[in-house]
Order: structure tokens, then C-alpha cells, then sequence
């Protein structure tokens, strides 16, 4: 952690003691847990940024994890992990549309505007820090495309995922790619949930680590439609940030988090 962060920290924790609201105290509806408490199930936290809103959200399917969320930054620890089977949590940063939710629902001030067509969403730059604990899952932005301006539950453009690390789990590849001065695997099929149908597009760093910072986005989109993978006519609904479990996992951190640049 570098040191002009921890003075950071430092500071927003004392302000947290006086600026907690009354709608952040016990009893609240599910979405508004108590501030550095542990959210656990479906349940999420807004966290307001410089730049745009968040939700926290724990997105807990089957793994019965619980994540520590601090209000004033977009970052989060990973401190109760269950069994399950397969991939069935993913904890994660999220900006735009998750799960029927949006991030800037009910608040005002400064947010990024989902959804927004590929071709004119601006100049998106994501970057990212975590602390790795033992589990097999994998670290990864998880970014979500529709076909048309709509905001579905269920999206169905391109899935384009970027993993980062993915300790355990096995990859394959279709070919290798220099994109921001990193090389990834990259591999894509067309998977099916609930009726829905829509491709998964990942790409695997090829060295893993625990860090990546200022990637392009939009040099990942523009990879993908020369193979003819995602359209430029898509839209652009979300993008996440996180751990996708499968077994283990706990500790995971995010320590910093960072977007910039959406349209």
C-alpha cells in the first residue's frame, strides 16, 4: 500500500465516523447495509467516488461469501467464504447495470450514463490492485454489451472478460495478443443461462498479476471487432470488477480501484 493512501485511509475513517448517515443504520432495506460491515448474499453498498458512483455488490450465487466494504472508496475485502460448486460468487466493483440494479439510481451528482453505444463511449481506462489469498478463482473485469440501448437482466452482445490472475483454473486459447504492453491468451464461445444465449469473450494475462493499471478499454473493443466478436453498434451496460470464486478465495482484497473516461 503506498504511503500517501494510507494517509488517505486514514482520514476518510474519521470522517466515516461523523458523516454516517441516518439510512445507513440497522433495519434499512437490503442494498443499505451498515458502512464497514460485512455485506453478505445479493446484498450491495453505494460508494461515491470522485469520478461516478458504485455499488459493492457481493453477487453471491451458491458460495455464501461476505465482502467488507469501506463507504468513501471503491475497494473491498473478501471475509466469509462458504462451500459451493463451480463458479458461484463474484464479488465485485460495479459501474452501470448489474443484476437489474444501476449504480446511479436515487443519488445525484457526478455518474457515468449506461448504457452507451461502443462506438462513442468515450475513453474508458480501468485500473486495479489487489492482495491474492489461496482458492482457485480467477481476477477479472467482467464487462457487458447488449445489442440494443436497452438494460436487461440478461444482456446479449458480448460478454468481454480480462483476467488478470486465475490461479487453479485452466484456460485454453485461439490466440495470443499484445494489448497496453501486456500479452493475453484469448479464447471465445457462445454460452447459454436461463434461455439466454450470447458470447463470452476472455481475455487471460498471460504472466499473471495482481495489478494492471490504465488499461484501454476501447483497445480491447477494437481487438474484438476485427475478429468479428463484438460490434461497434453494441452497447455498453456495465463494467465490473472482481473475483469470480470457485473454491477459496478468502481474504481476496481490492485495494485500489479505479475508472475514468466513460462517455
Amino acid at each position: 500500500m503506498r504511503p500517501t493512501r494510507c494517509l488517505t485511509v486514514l482520514l476518510a475513517f474519521a470522517a466515516a465516523l461523523v458523516l454516517v448517515p441516518a439510512a445507513a443504520r440497522a433495519g434499512d432495506s437490503p442494498g443499505v447495509p451498515i458502512w464497514n460491515s460485512p455485506v453478505c448474499g445479493d446484498d450491495w453498498v453505494t460508494v461515491h467516488t470522485q469520478q461516478t458512483y458504485y455499488n459493492v455488490y457481493n453477487d453471491d450465487f451458491g458460495r455464501l461469501t461476505c465482502v467488507n466494504v469501506e463507504r468513501y472508496y471503491a475497494h473491498f475485502g473478501i471475509s466469509k467464504v462458504g462451500g459451493g460448486v463451480g463458479y458461484d460468487a463474484y464479488p465485485n466493483i460495479s459501474s452501470g447495470w448489474e443484476s437489474g440494479r444501476y449504480t446511479c439510481t436515487g443519488h445525484s451528482g457526478a455518474c457515468y450514463t449506461y448504457p452507451v453505444q461502443v462506438s462513442d463511449d468515450g475513453d474508458p481506462r480501468m485500473s486495479m490492485a489487489a492482495s491474492l489469498a489461496a482458492g482457485r478463482y480467477d481476477l477479472s473485469w467482467d464487462v457487458w454489451t447488449n445489442r440494443t440501448n436497452a438494460h436487461p437482466v440478461q444482456d446479449n452482445g458480448t460478454e468481454v472478460m480480462i483476467w488478470l490472475t486465475h490461479p487453479g483454473i485452466g484456460e485454453g486459447a485461439v490466440r495470443t495478443v499484445a494489448i497496453d504492453g501486456i500479452w493475453w491468451n484469448v479464447t471465445t464461445w457462445i454460452t447459454h443461462h436461463n434461455g439466454h444465449a450470447w458470447r463470452l469473450l476472455i481475455y487471460y494475462a498471460v504472466t499473471p498479476r495482481s495489478s494492471a493499471y490504465g488499461l484501454k478499454l476501447n483497445d480491447f473493443f477494437r481487438e474484438a471487432e476485427n475478429h468479428g466478436e463484438l460490434s461497434s453498434s453494441y452497447w455498453l451496460t456495465g463494467i465490473d470488477a472482481g473475483f469470480e470464486l470457485v473454491s477459496g478465495g478468502l481474504h481476496d482484497t481490492i485495494d485500489y480501484y479505479s475508472l475514468t473516461g466513460v462517455r
